[in-house]
């Protein structure tokens, strides 16, 4: 842990409390938008911690409004389909959601707001020009891939205040005791991968 930093650094209760009514927890509910739901989370997290660097928390109350997770899905299926050429009904990695970003931004919750998937399971409703102006204002700046090590972990969270990660999912997570994941049977990686997830860590506790 970096000199300095409590061991319980950025706790997940105590982050929640100071951001207030400006953060949320996100639902994908039976969508398979994860990645659209955790990186709108990021979004959000990275709008407030510029203002509260400021010393502004009325202009973060004022100017922040939640991101659309279904807009930021909807542009990593667009990447998707056109790395793949053909129509993507499941998006692959946290690049095509990094990627449909940088290239189209992302515009607030109220201007697009989740909707179900069509028919067919594939695509959201299409792109509005009030949506895509507004998702203009709200664009991707530097980021950092993070190597799967706990101390690195620790230094991103003190510099960057949140992590967008993807993981393969196991039987601990069906299951969790007390809201805790529990581990893998095989410490090697192999027990029962049931598919992967994306999601946002904001700190830790031990």
């Amino acid at each position: 842990i970096p000199r300095g930093v409590p061991r319980n650094f950025l706790r997940l209760d105590q982050k929640w409390t100071d951001f207030g009514s400006l953060l949320r927890v996100r639902d994908q509910e039976s969508q398979q938008s994860c990645i659209g739901e955790s990186l709108a989370t990021i979004v959000d997290i990275q709008r407030i911690e510029s203002y509260r660097h400021l010393g502004d928390q009325k202009g973060a109350e004022a100017q922040v409004k939640p991101a659309s997770a279904a807009m930021l899905h909807a542009m990593a299926l667009e990447i998707e389909s056109i790395e793949f050429g053909q129509p993507a009904s499941e998006i692959y990695s946290l690049r095509s959601g990094l990627k449909g970003f940088y290239n189209a931004g992302v515009c607030s919750e109220a201007t697009w707001a989740a909707r179900p998937l069509q028919a067919n399971g594939a695509t959201f409703d299409s792109i509005s020009v009030d949506a895509t102006k507004e998702a203009r204002s709200v664009t991707l700046g530097a980021y950092y891939r993070v190597r799967s090590f706990i101390n690195d972990f620790h230094a991103a969270l003190v510099e960057a205040g949140a992590l967008f990660v993807s993981a393969e999912l196991h039987g601990g997570w069906r299951m969790p005791e007390a809201g805790v994941i529990g581990s893998c049977p095989d410490k090697h990686g192999s027990g029962d991968p049931s598919g992967g997830h994306a999601f946002v860590i904001v700190g830790y506790d031990r």
